[in-house]
């Protein structure tokens, strides 16, 4: 296990015939990038690469100077390292000037829009923001997915399975919903119609109509994306936010408040079931923008 010197970095810069200014740039991105991470050739991954970059973006650099640094340290990889960098992970990870970025909320403007949602409608918001799950994810918890001793719940889906940890503040009206689709379900079997089922099984954001199962027999399917976020769209008017909000907002202003309380990139993509991180440098370039955007003078 070698560590890698700046005569190396150097002499294989000149050995691929960069320029004086590129070397001079080059060298000096790949030496920060070394020193941030203190580790030995061989032990370098990709994720390195992209925990990195998200310290660039708390500093707010500019897009040019995070893609130089970027194209150095992809030189690092390829040339010394021997770690070939996909062009799919390199698009990925370049920050793009003018990019169109997804909407956010603050927490004081989900705290308004929660305030006008009604039912269980208020609860899934929470879930969405305080958990952040899809919007499929949160209609489709059932009351097996629902650990109340360890205060966890399981996104049991095959393609993003994962554990989260249930807000604390949210616990009793889990618990009071739990109660509320037990009940509604010992009414339901009443019925010969209704269809029986374990428990666990129930969905617990159900609609409030019955439905056919595919059995013929009477059941309750999970409330329906549409409908979720017509109730979301509507509370979101109501608090006068100038752009359309959906369950899909609330997932982004999860990540994108957690990077700024200073989760790293590679535990947010697990939060959020990411199968690569690719799909979560989107949130530092959002974080960024956000720090660009936001006024530093104490008058302001």
């Amino acid at each position: 296990m070698r560590r890698i010197s700046k005569q190396e970095i150097v002499q294989s810069l000149n050995d691929n015939h960069y320029s004086a200014t590129t070397i001079s740039a080059y060298q000096s991105w790949i030496v920060r990038f070394l020193k941030y991470h203190n580790k030995t050739s061989l032990l370098f991954t990709t994720q390195d690469i992209q925990k990195f970059l998200t310290s660039l973006t708390v500093k707010q650099v500019k897009a040019s100077t995070y893609n130089q640094a970027l194209n150095a340290i992809i030189f690092l990889y390829d040339k010394i390292l021997n770690i070939p960098i996909n062009n799919a992970l390199s698009s990925a990870l370049r920050l793009k000037r003018n990019n169109h970025l997804p909407k956010t909320l603050s927490k004081k403007q989900i705290s308004a829009i929660a305030y006008h949602l009604k039912g269980s409608y208020q609860l899934i918001v929470y879930l969405l923001y305080g958990c952040g799950l899809r919007s499929n994810e949160v209609l489709n918890l059932k009351l097996g997915d629902i650990d109340l001793t360890n205060n966890q719940l399981t996104v049991s889906s095959h393609k993003h399975a994962r554990v989260l940890s249930i807000p604390l503040r949210i616990i009793n009206e889990i618990h009071n919903q739990i109660s509320f689709v037990t009940e509604q379900y010992n009414k339901d079997t009443k019925s010969k119609f209704f269809q029986k089922n374990n428990t666990d099984a129930l969905y617990l954001f159900p609609m409030k109509q019955l439905c056919n199962s595919m059995e013929g027999q009477l059941t309750r399917f999970p409330i329906i994306s549409n409908t979720l976020n017509y109730n979301i769209i509507a509370a979101a008017k109501k608090v006068n936010i100038d752009f359309k909000v959906t369950a899909q907002t609330f997932r982004y202003s999860y990540a994108l408040h957690l990077l700024q309380n200073q989760v790293d990139i590679k535990t947010l993509q697990k939060l959020l079931g990411h199968k690569h991180a690719s799909s979560t440098i989107i949130y530092s370039r959002m974080a960024q923008q956000v720090s660009q955007n936001k006024s530093l003078s104490p008058l302001d």
